[in-house]
This record gives structure tokens, C-alpha cells and sequence, in this order.
């Protein structure tokens, strides 16, 4: 019991720990962005390679982003899996089952159940605007008297950084507060089952 109550935690933020790290170096890279041509003494030749310095940068990004993809995917389907059948589950005990005091610690049971997984969607939706907000950055960046070589590169980044790093669930829907939505959507769905297998009325 004491190691699951170790693990538990573990489970439910490591993918917290990894996206707030993908976003800390999204910040990062935007100041580098923000700093691209401004300084009049330096050479074209360092603004250049300042601009292949973020390209790579952000591609490293992509790739962490990637290598970790499919392990997130997994544990984040898994648990909007497991909210969804414990919601409905709850919800059928409010219902059919609970007296007052009961269910409301079964509504509080089920808002702290919606609160795990709303930090993660809610940090996807943050981390697709800062891949907008990349882009813009670049957009608005002194580029218009840089030199052909400079404006071409600039070019490729900018379409790379316009397809926004995203995470799905079990590759089936994407992960973003929507989401959050589609669970509760789930819940009524198993709700709906059992009232119509008349299961409730079977365990009364």
C-alpha cells in the first residue's frame, strides 16, 4: 500500500513535470527569437548563425517532444479511461444510492477526479499557443533588411514552427481542455448503460 501511494503520485505528474519543461524551453527560445538582429555591431554572418542556433534548438525540442509522445499518450488515455467509467460510476451512486452527506462527497470526489487531468490539458492548449506565438515572434523579428540567405532560413523556420507541438490521447483525440469535456461526455455514456440495462435497480 505504501509503494502504491508512492507510485500513485509519480504516475500522475511526471507527464505535468515533462510539459512544463517542454513550455520552460519554448520560453527560452522566444527570448532568442526576440534578440535575433539586435544588436547593430554585430556581423551578418553571427546573425545567421544565431537564427541556425534556434532552428536547431527547436527542433531539439520537437524531437524530446516526440520521444516522449508515446509513453504520455498512453498514461494520459489510460487515466481519461479510468475518469470517465469512475465518473459515471459516481454518478449513478449519487443518483440511486447516496443520501445528502454522501452525495456531496461524491460531488467533491468528482471535481477533484476532473482536476487531474485538467493541469495537463490545460498546459497542451498553453504550449500550442506558444508554438503560435513562435511564429508571430519570427513575424515580427528584423528581418526585412537581413540578407537572402538570412530571409530563406528564416522562411523554413517559420513553417516549421507553424505546426504546433500537440499530444493525443491513444492516438485517438487530441489533449487539450476539450477533453475534459469529451471525459464527462464518457461518464454520461456509462450512466446511460446502466440505465438502460436497468442494472441500478438490479444492486438496490
Amino acid at each position: 500500500m505504501k509503494l502504491m501511494g508512492w507510485i500513485a503520485p509519480k504516475r500522475d505528474t511526471y507527464t505535468l513535470v515533462f510539459i512544463i519543461n517542454f513550455r520552460a524551453h519554448v520560453d527560452v527560445l522566444k527570448d532568442h527569437i526576440r534578440n535575433l538582429r539586435t544588436d547593430p555591431l554585430q556581423t551578418e554572418a553571427k546573425n545567421y548563425d544565431e537564427l541556425v542556433y534556434n532552428i536547431i534548438y527547436h527542433k531539439l525540442i520537437v524531437q524530446c517532444c516526440n520521444l516522449m509522445r508515446p509513453v504520455i499518450s498512453q498514461t494520459i488515455f489510460i487515466q481519461f479511461l479510468l475518469v470517465g467509467v469512475v465518473l459515471g460510476v459516481t454518478m449513478i451512486n449519487v443518483l440511486y444510492f447516496s443520501g445528502l452527506f454522501r452525495a456531496i462527497s461524491s460531488i467533491l470526489f468528482v471535481t477533484a477526479l476532473l482536476f487531474e487531468t485538467f493541469p495537463f490539458c490545460y498546459l497542451c492548449d498553453l504550449l500550442v499557443n506558444d508554438c503560435h506565438e513562435l511564429s508571430n515572434l519570427l513575424g515580427e523579428s528584423h528581418w526585412i533588411d537581413a540578407e537572402p540567405k538570412y530571409k530563406s532560413t528564416l522562411k523554413f523556420f517559420m513553417h516549421n514552427v507553424q505546426q504546433p507541438i500537440i499530444f493525443t490521447a491513444g492516438g485517438i483525440f487530441l489533449i487539450s481542455l476539450n477533453s475534459n469535456i469529451k471525459v464527462a461526455k464518457f461518464a454520461f455514456s456509462v450512466m446511460t448503460i446502466v440505465q438502460q440495462m436497468n442494472l441500478a435497480d438490479r444492486f438496490k
